[in-house]
């Protein structure tokens, strides 16, 4: 398996920690359709931890924008930890930086939600 992820709620948030190189459309699938699930259930605010995610391709972005997009339908929020390395540098090529809430420590994210 080239990803491994798992999905968590932590102080109302779920929190979604993606290790490896999200590369394939199994993969991509699997994982939103976990996320997309619960984002449809009372928790709506998702974070994404990034911090052991190597690469993320077009795939891996597409699912990020759906995730973002069925929150924010739901009145959620969906934020970033972690982002370092190559993600990060995807992140700024494409200036997703620009569109994604990004925090660099999990306890930041969850008081953003406490706001």
């Amino acid at each position: 398996m080239v990803i491994d992820f798992s999905l968590e709620r932590e102080a109302g948030v779920n929190l979604v920690t993606l290790t490896g190189r999200l590369l394939g459309e199994e993969d991509v699938y699997s994982i939103s359709k976990s996320v997309l699930e619960v984002v449809d259930g009372v928790y709506k605010n998702v974070i994404f931890d990034l911090k052991e995610l190597n690469y993320v391709n077009s795939s891996g972005i597409n699912m990020f924008m759906k995730v973002i997009t069925k929150s924010r339908v739901n009145n959620g929020e969906v934020l970033f930890i972690g982002v370092s390395g190559d993600v990060e540098k995807l992140f700024d090529i494409a200036k997703l930086n620009e569109i994604y809430t990004i925090y660099s420590t999990k306890e930041e994210a969850i008081s953003h939600f406490k706001r």
